[in-house]
């Protein structure tokens, strides 16, 4: 009898390598590792994608301890490599090191408070993900069944997105949908991220697809999960998830042409059909068309970059800081369309932040992932190893594109699916780790890496959780108690947590319209009784102080000044409020918001032309392209009206 190729496969090996072949068996403690790496990476990826794309801060947080356990298992690693001398690491993995340590030299250098903390601790999560998705997982048949796992959440929240197609602000876990319109999002808040979902998915189905381990009838409906994947995309209406499945559909068809045993010109027929399918497709819908003109014409993506590059002058080499592109933008003049909060362009938005530094770090990763993944695809060694490769190449191709567009890798959601795939596409199992030289290892680095997390990141976290959880725990009872226990509240959030800018200011927010509201009963019943003003003073004293703990935190942020003077005014100090409205308009002059509050202002005092110049201006400068500048608009419109009627019926003297 003939020797089968596994029997050829088997003698060829060298004696030193036989007691690696895959009649071995795994050691259970490998095992388990894999199944903890994939149920911390279903759980980060499978919630946030279901909630909201991660976006909000009390899923998000406790989420994190995830990344800890993650990080712990990057330690073993570590360890096992040193011990077992295996090798774990390059120097992709050197890359990504590199970046978080200069993303920690930038947190420290930043002003931006609390929203460059999640931003920072994030990427330690991404990190995370990253290296286990490529050490920590000891067969690529358990990454196949990440993949179905990950199509399955993917149909969950496409569906969902299918049914609710006519209610542009159907409900997500009990909070209304931004309107979009016809745009279809799902459980994100924005059909821009749920259209890179989407096209990952697309890949991820299709590519399963056309997996020959798999029986036909499950294979044809993952070909339909693809299908469905890309009307989620295309109802979502987002020109950059339009331009990731084109190119990631493109890889694939090269693959398919290359691989299928077809005449040529059968395939160019196929090609231009396709072709000819979208194009009549998208000349039907009115909506797409819409939009595609709209970029046509000048999209205020192009004045965004404008303004990245005007903010990056600021700081060429090291940017303004992490996170701070929203607040400095903020106080642009020319950008009067609303909140941007990103560049819609992660290049230009890591540029501004970052500086030089931080985006040639970007694209020196991006541009080695994608060499040496090339370089890689020379050498596979099984089909489960070529599938993942085929997904990780689409992945990062169509993630490149669509950066240039939007800023998919702010979002949790995305950036965990992104890096968990490119992660597997680039695996090496741990028979692979036990066939390489140790002196070529990463692993000393990576240890470091998990050291700095369990000792800086990790208490970063459970400070930023416990302030939460206090705060949450408060709110729901803290309005029926009276202000000293609010203060008293804000206070231990302080102690725990001084940077927890967000859930002090809401405290001192609560107090404010306290002070507000006594201060008018007050003045109603002409009340002379001292005792009464000093207990309102005191309220508003106790806002003030809070907002400066605040501020002090996050000096970027303007609508402090904005606050405070609003909580001078609401106790008749007017003279105080006017220093900070001037303050806060001389930093954004342009501010809709800060003018309508300069209007109530002016009000207040009796000063109703003043007032009612304020409230033309806010009409003049609020966003008109987002619900909340229309709503700002017709806000200030309404204020305009009233004050001109109250000119014109108010009796002379």
């Amino acid at each position: 009898m003939e020797p089968t190729s596994k029997d050829l496969v088997s003698f060829n090996q060298p004696l030193s390598n036989r007691k690696n072949s895959r009649s071995e068996s795994i050691p259970l403690w490998v095992k388990i590792q894999s199944a903890i790496v994939l149920a911390c990476i279903g759980l980060l990826s499978g919630v946030t994608i279901l909630h909201w794309g991660g976006e909000y801060e009390h899923v998000a947080v406790p989420l994190m301890f995830l990344g800890l356990i993650l990080w712990t298992i990057v330690a073993g690693l570590a360890v096992q490599s040193y011990f077992l001398k295996h090798r774990i690491g390059d120097w992709l993995d050197a890359l990504v090191l590199l970046w978080l340590a200069y993303a920690f030299y930038s947190f420290t250098q930043t002003e931006a408070g609390f929203v460059a903390r999640m931003e920072f601790m994030w990427m330690w999560v991404y990190a995370a993900v990253f290296f286990t998705a490529r050490y920590g997982i000891h067969s690529r048949n358990w990454m196949v069944g990440w993949l179905v796992l990950l199509v399955a959440i993917a149909t969950a929240c496409c569906l969902y997105a299918l049914i609710h197609k006519n209610h542009p602000t159907h409900p997500i876990w009990g909070l209304p949908r931004p309107d979009y319109g016809a745009r279809i999002s799902g459980t994100f808040g924005c059909p821009n991220h749920f259209a890179n979902l989407m096209a990952m998915s697309t890949f991820v189905a299709f590519l399963l697809g056309t997996y020959s381990r798999f029986p036909w009838p499950l294979r044809i409906f993952f070909f339909y999960l693809a299908g469905m994947f890309t009307l989620g995309i295309f109802l979502s209406v987002s020109r950059g998830g339009y331009l990731a499945w084109i190119f990631g559909m493109t890889i694939i068809t090269g693959y398919l042409f290359r691989v299928v045993k077809l005449r040529w010109w059968w395939k160019a027929t196929a090609a231009v059909s396709v072709f000819a399918g979208s194009i009549i497709t998208i000349a039907r819908n009115d909506f797409v068309l819409g939009r595609l003109e709209q970029t046509l014409s000048g999209d205020i993506r192009l004045q965004l970059i404008v303004d990245s590059i005007r903010i990056w002058k600021e700081n060429k080499i090291f940017g303004t800081g992490m996170s701070s592109f929203d607040f400095y933008h903020l106080r642009l003049p020319e950008f009067v369309t609303g909140r941007a909060i990103h560049t819609h362009n992660d290049y230009m938005n890591t540029l501004s932040d970052y500086g030089i530094i931080g985006l040639a770090l970007v694209l020196l990763f991006m541009f080695g992932y994608l060499v040496s993944h090339v370089m890689a695809g020379r050498h596979l060694r099984s089909e489960r190893e070529a599938l993942l490769w085929r997904i990780g190449f689409c992945c990062i191709v169509a993630m490149a594109v669509h950066e240039v567009v939007d800023f998919n890798l702010h979002i949790p959601a995305c950036a965990l699916v992104f890096f968990s795939l490119i992660g597997m596409a680039r695996s090496c199992t741990f028979r692979q780790q036990t066939s390489r030289r140790y002196w070529l290892s990463s692993a000393p680095l990576l240890f470091g890496g998990a050291l700095f997390m369990f000792f800086y990141v990790t208490p970063l976290i459970s400070m930023t959780w416990k302030a939460q959880r206090t705060a949450d725990l408060s709110l729901d009872t803290l309005l029926e108690t009276g202000p000293d226990s609010i203060k008293q509240t804000a206070d231990l959030i302080y102690a725990i947590d001084s940077g927890a800018s967000e859930s002090q200011s809401k405290l001192a927010d609560i107090l404010r319209v306290q002070a507000a509201q006594e201060h008018q009963e007050l003045v109603k019943k002409r009340s002379r009784y001292l005792s009464q003003h000093r207990n309102v003073d005191k309220i508003a004293r106790d806002a003030l102080a809070i907002y400066e703990r605040v501020h002090e935190a996050n000096p970027l942020d303007d609508t402090l000044l904005i606050k405070k003077a609003m909580t001078y005014d609401s106790i008749g100090q007017y003279e105080t409020a006017s220093l900070y409205y001037a303050k806060a308009l001389q930093l954004r002059p342009h501010s809709s918001n800060f003018h309508f509050a300069v209007g109530h202002h002016y009000l207040k005092q009796g000063r109703y032309q003043d007032a009612l110049k304020s409230f033309e201006i806010a009409s003049r400068t609020a966003g008109v392209r987002s619900p909340a500048g229309r709503e700002q608009v017709a806000r200030a419109r309404l204020m305009q009206k009233k004050v001109k009627e109250f000119i014109r019926n108010k009796p002379a003297h």
